[in-house]
């Protein structure tokens, strides 16, 4: 715990001024934070072309390609940090040029390069996290759509294995009571060969072919 004497300096430093507590001074530090449009809210000045700022802002779109409300607004704030950034090089460049050089001035101006530079990369870092997350979940997603589809093929394929064993066996059974009735024994007579049945029924067909072929023809020739 803080002793006696440490609580009495604080309260006597908190007295002392931290920033501009006059009307005046309070819209000098207004005037400066408006001149420079490092802090608070961003915002064009009226030096800068918002054609400029725009045309940032599309080429980022375009080369990113944000597709939620989040990555839209995270492109948003990497357009504004490297806006701002190079906008502290520039207020940078002009006091370099000029006569007399405010070093605290230009040290403020540094450090809000400094601050909106890493505000630039982590915002970036963030896009590119959010965005490798989401691949990440899309080919997870895609992954499972294969596999799935991968299963309907194999069990289609396993159906159609056993559709064709057993359109086998049928026509095993069905040749099998065909040969026993074609090749059962008539009384009396020895019994036929399937083979030779099948050569009979073949030559009788032919035969008969050829007798309605001719007789076609002399109906014809009638």
């Amino acid at each position: 715990m803080s002793s006696p004497a440490q609580i009495l300096a604080n309260r006597e430093n908190s007295t002392h001024s931290t920033g501009p507590s006059t009307i005046t001074g309070k819209q000098a530090s207004s005037v400066n934070a408006r001149a420079h449009g490092l802090t608070g809210a961003f915002t064009l000045l009226p030096w800068e072309d918002p054609t400029e700022f725009q045309a940032l802002l599309d080429s980022l779109i375009s080369e990113h390609k944000p597709e939620t409300p989040t990555e839209t607004r995270l492109i948003q704030s990497i357009g504004e940090h490297y806006w701002l950034m190079h906008r502290a090089l520039h207020l940078q460049n002009r006091l370099l040029e000029s006569a007399d050089i405010d070093h605290h001035t230009f040290s403020l101006y540094l450090r809000y390069q400094t601050t909106n530079e890493r505000a630039y990369y982590r915002a970036m870092r963030e896009f590119q996290i959010l965005r490798k997350e989401k691949r990440r979940l899309e080919i997870g997603f895609e992954s499972q759509q294969q596999k799935q589809a991968e299963e309907l093929r194999k069990n289609e394929l396993n159906e159609a294995r056993v559709r064709l064993t057993n359109a086998r066996a049928a026509e095993s059974e069905i040749e099998t009571e065909v040969r026993a009735t074609m090749e059962a024994p008539i009384p009396g007579h020895a019994r036929i060969p399937f083979s030779d049945m099948v050569n009979a029924f073949r030559v009788t067909l032919q035969n008969l072919n050829r007798d309605l072929a001719a007789q076609l023809q002399k109906q014809q020739a009638a």
